[in-house]
């Protein structure tokens, strides 16, 4: 059968024709249910003065995933229904969000893929700006790291929960990935900008390709590419999206290291069937940006055969693996 171009195009208009009208709709039926919100004077009034439902959201993009029959991907067409609801949410009330960092932070990164562009952001030089944000009102909602798979838990997120009173709605998961962004080549770059964590990330990258090179920590990743875009012979590392945003160029990508080795790390407990209990990390004090990591788990004793072959395992990924101890389960039964 052959296709003739111009009947095709003239297909895709048609198609657009009842996209744009059917969106319409679907935008006014949002604009009735934020009506109905608010005339609800039942015991759920409070939660309904919220716009953003992140549990109805979940619903819709598995929705969309299991009636998807192609040939888009079901995360394209997710993405375009986080814009849908994104929209949607911007119609029924002016949403304002406050975030860590400046543009293109990984907080920024997050903030986006959870609450799209049809919302408005703002910018926080810190953790406890994000909460004052929320708290005082000039914010509806905030974004703010809890926990890294290299450095652990934010203590100052953690610290604040403690006394705020604002409340979790949400979590959003951010696989993260650095580059090397510079405006100058790989062999010119003297020195290297970036967070302290992202610098402890990418040790294999750096040691190998900039070996000797200044490294100077920063705020954020995206404060490290706003001063690499302003020197000469220097670079940052960061997420993709500060490329475009701060006019630099990418020099290496996927460039993380310690992250991986991690993730396989622990991988070899799960695949041993051991129920880690905690993990802490520190720096090993033997060079910057190196860490210790401390692995609690449980149901098996150090001298085990089973911990001799994960110690054997763990080898593979770790430049040292030392047991400090074996002991008994001591937690009160109430708390286990």
């Amino acid at each position: 059968m052959s296709l003739n171009l111009d009947t095709l195009r003239l297909q895709i208009d048609s198609l657009d024709h009842k996209l744009i009208a059917l969106l319409n709709e679907r935008a006014q039926v949002s604009l009735d249910i934020g009506a109905a919100k608010r005339q609800d004077k039942t015991s759920q009034a409070e939660e309904n003065t919220h716009v953003y439902i992140p549990g109805r959201e979940k619903q819709v993009f598995e929705k969309v995933t299991r009636l998807n029959p192609g040939p888009l991907a079901s995360d394209s067409l997710c993405a375009i229904y986080r814009e849908i609801m994104s929209a949607s949410i911007a119609l029924q009330k002016d949403v304002m969000v406050a975030y860590l960092g400046p543009v293109g932070s990984f907080s920024h990164d997050a903030s986006m893929k959870r609450f799209g562009d049809s919302v408005q952001y703002a910018s926080q030089g810190t953790i406890a700006d994000v909460f004052e944000a929320v708290e005082r009102g000039r914010c509806q909602y905030g974004v703010v790291p809890f926990e890294n798979s290299i450095a652990g838990s934010v203590v100052p997120t953690l610290d604040k929960f403690i006394k705020s009173k604002v409340k979790i709605r949400a979590e959003t998961y951010l696989p993260v990935h650095h580059y090397l962004l510079s405006n100058s080549t790989t062999e010119a770059v003297r020195r290297v900008y970036s967070h302290p964590v992202a610098l402890a990330q990418c040790q294999i990258f750096l040691n190998s390709q900039l070996k000797g090179i200044e490294l100077i920590p920063c705020a954020s990743t995206s404060e490290a590419a706003q001063l690499a875009s302003k020197e000469k012979y220097a670079a940052a590392i960061c997420n993709r999206v500060c490329a475009e945003i701060y006019g630099l160029d990418i020099l290496h990508a996927d460039i993380e290291d310690q992250q991986g080795a991690l993730c396989d790390g622990l991988k070899v407990f799960k695949d041993h069937s051991l129920n880690l209990t905690k993990i802490d990390s520190r720096p090993s004090m033997l060079r910057p940006w190196h860490y210790v990591f401390f692995v609690e788990c449980a149901g098996v004793h150090g001298d085990s055969e089973v911990m001799n072959n994960v110690v054997t395992e763990l080898g593979k990924f770790c430049l040292d693996v030392k047991i400090v101890g074996t002991y008994p389960d001591q937690r009160p039964q109430d708390l286990n």
